[in-house]
């Protein structure tokens, strides 16, 4: 075994003459212990006698002979190809890891296609306004006699875009450049946000309504931010692409967070495609029953755990019908949670609807997906105020509010505002008004609440919070656009900021009744619902635009704040 027969004799020091060098401190340690009876079992090198070193398992018993002399009773066993084997897994799984992590890098830089046009708008809005802003400075600056402060500020302002995209780049080296795994602690609601906001313009471009309810009191958790980012990214794409042949009903996406059980934080993603059509995460991970191949699933639970998080999935069970928009849920990650709290921010403010008793907002989100402010009421940051006769105008009313996360306040029969209405208008940071055309301008029950916000425009109490107003009417045209310029026109005597649609018309030949904008509305959101419709039977691309314009004014409103924030900087 030791390569040197008859070299042995038994005693301690022959022994430890044969111990290597790194080992023998602790061979002595185990002696030493050793000297009263006992049980002795440890492993330690010895050097052979043709160079090489063997790695030996001594096990055995110590007992006193005579009082004085302890013997050990024991055996030698030799280990070596054990250790090898050990060292040899070792090695195979530090590639594994090297593998794993390169796939998941070359699976984010794949992701970076789909996600080309988001990138691209997310870049080129704030180096449009640093191009805008440097051509001011130099006109200003050209000017008999140069403004200077008008020059400071636009290069306050190209500071601000400057900075805006270069967040935006390093969001994206982050995500797709390849670095070592890290585990820290980090907010899952921060990380899941800069998800969503890269991709939004894929989102919008599919007609997706995206509704975040993310838990204000989630406590930090501990894991890689890139590996739980992709995760997250890999989620929403798939639920994006579970959507693609639903037209029957309205395409939303809820990513939600939550604490659960305690110690655990739940993240998980929800859509209205057609769900998992057997119970269980393995059937929803196969082609058959999701859009998406199995290597999916094994990228998100391998992400998941190496955060010591897991991976879920529910759905209908056990049939082939597809899921109602109510049961299609999807996969979960729940890292465990770490041990300080996350930022906090107040959101205790429930969204309720109005005193006429239609409910309230359906599904509407705890906060926009791309930007949350520390102390922000998020349900009454934006308010939609709105009359509505047959009901027509009450469902776009929902459908934009659902999309801005705002309160819906509606203006009675009588052309009056529920208690505390006029304070909740005070409170609000944008404005939505919405009206039905009625013989070519807003209704008399409306007009009757614009006339009474002349004691506000007495006090300029809304100057400056953003505008925006949609209307509805049976004809195609039936001169909407009069109903929506004087909803402009009023916001303009108040001094506030108009929003308008931002969307491109669906104009073509190829284009249906429930594409978005079909009305081609540009200054505010027109729909149309004919006379003898009832209130559910809104056109349902009505709705998903009307979402959608919700989502410009909720974001418009964000990109303000951040810009308030920049300059205070």
């Amino acid at each position: 075994m030791l390569g040197s027969p008859g070299t042995y004799d038994g005693s301690v020091d022959s022994w430890l003459k044969l111990v290597h060098p790194a080992d023998r401190a602790v061979a002595e340690t185990v002696i030493a212990r050793a000297q009263g009876p006992g049980d002795v079992s440890f492993e330690y090198r010895v050097l052979h006698k043709d160079g090489s070193t063997r790695w030996l398992h001594l096990k055995g018993r110590v007992g006193v002979e005579d009082g004085t002399q302890a013997r050990l009773v024991g055996f030698m066993l030799d280990v070596t190809e054990r250790h090898k084997a050990e060292e040899e897994l070792q090695r195979l799984e530090q590639q594994l890891n090297q593998v794993r992590s390169e796939l998941a890098r070359v699976a984010r830089v794949a992701t970076l296609s789909t996600l080309a046009a988001s990138i691209t708008h997310e870049v080129s809005q704030p180096l449009s306004g640093v191009i805008a802003n440097a051509s001011t400075c130099l006109r200003v600056l050209d000017a008999e006699p140069p403004n200077v402060d008008a020059a400071r500020e636009t290069t306050r302002r190209i500071l601000r875009d400057g900075n805006r995209a270069a967040d935006v780049i390093t969001r994206l080296r982050a995500m797709f450049s390849k670095r070592d795994f890290t585990l820290e602690p980090m907010d899952l609601n921060e990380a899941a946000r800069e998800v969503v906001a890269l991709s939004l313009g894929e989102f919008q471009r599919n007609r997706i309504v995206v509704v975040s309810e993310l838990a204000p009191d989630l406590p930090a958790v501990t894991g890689d931010r890139i590996q739980l980012q992709q995760v997250v990214l890999n989620l929403l794409r798939n639920a994006s692409e579970a959507m693609a042949d639903v037209p029957e009903r309205p395409r939303q996406l809820v990513i939600r967070t939550a604490v659960e059980g305690g110690d655990r934080v739940r993240l998980s993603v929800r859509d209205t495609g057609e769900g998992c059509r057997l119970a269980g995460w393995t059937s929803c991970s196969t082609p058959s029953s999701r859009p998406r191949p199995p290597a999916w699933a094994s990228g998100c639970r391998s992400a998941a755990r190496s955060s010591s998080g897991t991976m879920a999935a529910s759905g209908p069970s056990r049939t082939t019908a597809p899921a109602p928009p109510s049961a299609s849920r999807f996969p979960s990650l729940r890292p465990k949670a770490g041990w300080r709290p996350a930022p906090e921010w107040d959101a205790t403010a429930p969204a309720r609807g109005d005193s006429g008793g239609e409910g309230p907002v359906p599904a509407a989100p705890a906060l926009h997906p791309t930007t949350t402010f520390p102390g922000a009421h998020m349900s009454n940051r934006i308010v939609v105020v709105y009359f509505s006769g047959y009901g027509h105008t009450h469902k776009i009313a929902e459908a934009v509010a659902a999309g801005a996360g705002a309160r819906l306040l509606r203006v009675n029969e009588l052309g009056s505002l529920p208690d505390g209405g006029w304070d909740a208008l005070a409170a609000a940071d944008a404005i939505v008004f919405g009206s039905p055309t009625y013989i070519g301008n807003v209704a008399w029950q409306f007009k009757k609440f614009i006339d009474e916000s002349s004691k506000v425009w007495a006090t300029q109490g809304w100057k400056d919070k953003l505008a925006a107003g949609f209307t509805n009417s049976a004809g195609m045209n039936g001169d909407k656009g009069s109903t929506i310029n004087a909803l402009f026109t009023m916001s303009q005597q108040h001094g506030m900021l108009w929003v308008g649609t931002g969307m491109l018309p669906s104009n073509s030949k190829a284009a249906k009744r429930d594409d978005i904008n079909y009305v081609a509305a540009f200054a505010g959101l027109a729909a149309t619902t004919p006379s003898d419709a009832t209130a559910e039977e809104v056109a349902r691309g009505d709705l998903d635009t009307a979402r959608l314009f919700g989502q410009r004014v909720a974001a418009t409103l964000d990109r303000i704040r951040l810009d308030e924030a920049a300059l205070a900087d």
